[in-house]
């Protein structure tokens, strides 16, 4: 059997090769051209769709290849006083209420155990057997209800977090047990689809960061305040404004602002942070606070009309202001600043993008 810090530095052409070596040509090569194709797909969907909604792709992408019934894409935490504990989860054809009624029978759960002990490496279990013990009652009876009942698990830690990442593919039919070639083929799929969500992610960054150059550091969150991905940076910005962080966690002054219109900006006394939702998911964009937050958003409207070059009766037709206020605002806006002139102000709003 393979282990993983043998296969986890696999780029998608060795990956091929080894399935192919793996789980064997059995159809003329059949194996290793699909997943050639799969991997080239899920890594496409990747570049393409935002990241709520890659995961559903590329598990629609996966199925033909490994037959499941269910899946749960999840990021969790450990401890052998509290079992397993969901930080976020992408349900996929789960039943609803599987997470919440996990919460009862997770100190139950004998599954995370094998996972842990061999990062990487793809746990193919039927839970029937596993959970057989008449101690396991509540367990086995919550995965008949949900329908897990033969399973592949694989988690992979996230150092930096400390953090298990995992994907648990489920068939609800015992009879079914999942083979030793498809826990092959599970194995070396998991690193790929893990990494081609980080890519997602990263697209989505990349392109909002490029709208928004003066922006320096950005994340994503999911809609309970638990930050699936940040840029570079990032953590350490966000500690200089909520020293003793933990890089899970949104602080309480972000998670609790009001999104009316899909978006918010929090100004701190370090940071400025704006929020803006994304389907399902929170962006995060930050930077070290500037002069320019001192502004009311009237000044930071007029201010951002003066940075496009506009005249002052152009500002004031586009506001519905007499021209008069507009030039009250502007000078205003100066001695708020500092500054002498519009040229000045235009550098600073440059930066200022909030």
């Amino acid at each position: 059997m393979m282990q993983m810090h043998h296969f986890a530095g696999l780029n998608a052409t060795e990956s091929v090769a080894w399935v192919a070596s793996s789980v064997g040509a059995r159809d003329g090569g059949g194996v290793m051209e699909k997943f050639s194709e799969l991997l080239l797909a899920v890594y496409r969907a990747s570049r393409e769709c935002d990241p709520s909604e890659f995961q559903e792709t590329a598990l629609k992408l996966v199925r033909p290849l490994l037959d499941f019934d269910s899946c749960t894409w999840s990021s969790c935490v450990i401890t052998p006083e509290q079992g397993m504990v969901f930080l976020s989860a992408y349900l996929f054809e789960e039943l609803p209420g599987r997470v919440e009624d996990y919460e009862e029978v997770r100190l139950q759960d004998s599954l995370p155990q094998p996972t842990i002990a061999r990062p990487g490496v793809t746990v193919n279990a039927h839970m029937p057997t596993l959970y057989g013990a008449r101690e396991k009652a509540a367990i086995r009876a919550y995965s008949q209800r949900y329908r897990h009942q033969c399973v592949l698990a694989t988690g992979i830690p996230d150092p930096v977090r400390g953090t298990l990442r995992g994907l648990v593919f489920y068939r609800k039919d015992a009879g079914r047990p999942f083979s030793e070639e498809e826990r092959q083929l599970c194995q070396c799929l998991v690193p790929h689809l893990m990494e081609s969500l980080v890519v997602s992610q990263d697209s989505l960054l990349l392109r909002m960061n490029s709208q928004d150059a003066g922006l320096s550091c950005s994340g994503l969150a999911d809609c309970r305040g638990i930050v699936q991905h940040c840029g570079a940076g990032f953590a350490t910005l966000f500690a200089l404004q909520w020293p003793g962080w933990d890089g899970i966690h949104l602080p309480p002054s972000l998670l609790a602002m009001p999104m009316p219109a899909g978006q918010a900006v929090f100004v701190g006394s370090v940071l400025t942070v704006r929020l803006r939702r994304i389907r399902d998911l929170v962006l995060l964009q930050a930077r070290i606070r500037q002069a320019t937050d001192n502004l009311t958003p009237r000044e930071r409207t007029v201010a951002a009309s003066v940075a496009q070059g506009l005249s002052y009766k152009e500002i004031a037709q586009h506001l519905h202001l007499a021209p008069a206020t507009v030039r009250n605002h502007i000078q205003a806006i100066h001695t708020r600043l500092g500054i002498h002139s519009n040229t000045e102000l235009a550098a600073l709003m440059q930066h200022t993008l909030l």
